[in-house]
């Protein structure tokens, strides 16, 4: 095996030969046919395998599947699962990619910052694994349904297969439709009205006024008292379309 230059023609590409791709990778050429028909191997963890044009790996333009190109930590790997059909992105592929946009894309994070630090497995890195689950899964591609973390295990901070279910965007909506008024301090679900305090509540996306209250200990327990009813409400309404686990937490919650 030996080192190639990839803008060296004066050399016919042959097996054993190692070119450098733009993507940082060494390609090792396992095989060559024709110049349309070289087999490669990356030389890397994965060791994948394909076949490519000799005028591409000399181009170095040859890309790796394994290669984190999805905010530098998703790869679609090699496997059935397609990213898109024709021009259109498949559903696993916009799901997949919108979960790894809220665990790791910073900006997001300066506009939904209850997701800084959030994390997903890293068997759901690959696209592979992750399109397989979701193949699997009931209401994965009903409309209306989301992907949703929280719910199964609400102490959890990772998307994984364990953690995660397919729920009514009714039932997720729940609690990221967040019920703070303002940012003045004040418990969930309360804001200042002149000297009292109001309390109001998120019902169907539409805020639902409560009472007015003596103090913000008052108004918020007014408030969780009308949230658990709520809860209560949709957890019912969807039940055959949720995870036991997550209908049995929605009517305990409190």
């Amino acid at each position: 095996m030996k080192p190639v230059k990839n803008n060296d023609k004066s050399n016919k590409i042959k097996a054993g030969d190692i070119l450098k791709t733009k993507q940082g990778y060494d390609a090792l050429v396992i095989e060559y046919i024709d110049c349309k028909n070289v087999i490669i191997e990356f030389q890397d963890e994965h060791k994948h395998r394909m076949r490519t044009q000799a005028g591409h790996l000399k181009r170095g333009i040859v890309k790796n599947p394994y290669h984190p190109s999805i905010f530098d930590i998703g790869f679609l790997g090699s496997g059935k699962w397609k990213s898109n059909e024709g021009i259109k992105p498949t559903p696993e592929y916009k799901c997949w990619v919108n979960m790894l946009k809220r665990a790791y894309y910073e900006k997001y994070h300066t506009i939904r910052p209850t997701y800084i630090g959030v994390k997903v497995c890293k068997g759901w890195h690959n696209f592979q694994n992750f399109a397989e689950w979701y193949n699997n899964q009931p209401n994965s591609n009903r409309q209306g349904f989301a992907l949703d973390k929280d719910l199964k295990n609400p102490c959890s901070r990772e998307y994984n297969p364990e953690n995660c279910t397919f729920v009514p965007q009714a039932v997720n909506s729940l609690f990221t439709n967040s019920d703070h008024t303002n940012s003045s301090g004040m418990p969930t679900g309360v804001s200042i009205d002149k000297k009292k305090y109001k309390a109001t509540v998120s019902i169907d996306s539409r805020r639902v006024y409560i009472g007015n209250y003596d103090t913000p200990e008052e108004a918020h327990e007014a408030y969780r008292k009308e949230k658990r009813k709520e809860v209560k409400r949709i957890a019912e309404q969807y039940k055959d379309d949720l995870d036991h686990q997550v209908y049995r937490n929605l009517m305990e919650w409190e």
